[in-house]
């Protein structure tokens, strides 16, 4: 990936990436590679070309501007909760910056498998889908908070944030 200076900043995982295939849209692989930036990093056009198992080549750019966006804090229930009810709804302080968040549900005893995922949503507030967390369930939460979502030129997210799992105890 190169920085809009032309410097190489760092290359792309190509075997770390998700389908995002929306009806109306064109289909898209999304990589999902995390790089260290240099101190200096600017603001502008990030570019990678990439080549695809077919041979065929493509080229991606991304409009970054660099910031740091805070993780979502005072989340509800905290880490830790032991035996309790299930929770009807998650909830975290709204966090500056964000118009946009997703959450995350892994169970725990389950090799920590992402059982629910949330579409985007815009409070900082979720609905527990009803009869997903079980009695007896081990659980962890988390919050993906972000700027943008679907811009023409920032993508699905320009600054995120994401907090780590928040673990929780269902009553038997």
């Amino acid at each position: 990936m190169d920085a809009p200076d032309g410097t190489t900043v760092g290359e792309i995982d190509l075997t770390k990436f998700r389908i995002v295939d929306k009806k109306g849209k064109l289909r898209k692989k999304v990589f999902l590679t995390k790089m260290a930036l240099p101190e200096a990093a600017a603001d502008g056009w990030y570019r990678a070309e990439i080549e695809m198992d077919d041979g065929s080549r493509h080229v991606a750019r991304d409009l970054v501007e660099i910031a740091i966006m805070e993780r979502a804090q005072h989340r509800v229930p905290p880490h830790k909760s032991a035996n309790i009810d299930p929770p009807r709804e998650f909830r975290w302080a709204a966090v500056p910056g964000a118009r946009f968040y997703r959450v995350f549900i892994r169970d725990l005893w389950d090799d920590e498998r992402v059982i629910h995922s949330s579409k985007v949503i815009t409070e900082s507030r979720y609905l527990v889908p009803p009869n997903l967390l079980k009695a007896g369930g081990y659980y962890g939460w988390k919050v993906h908070a972000r700027d943008v979502n679907e811009d023409t030129e920032r993508g699905d997210f320009n600054h995120g944030s994401l907090t780590d799992y928040i673990e929780f105890s269902v009553k038997p």
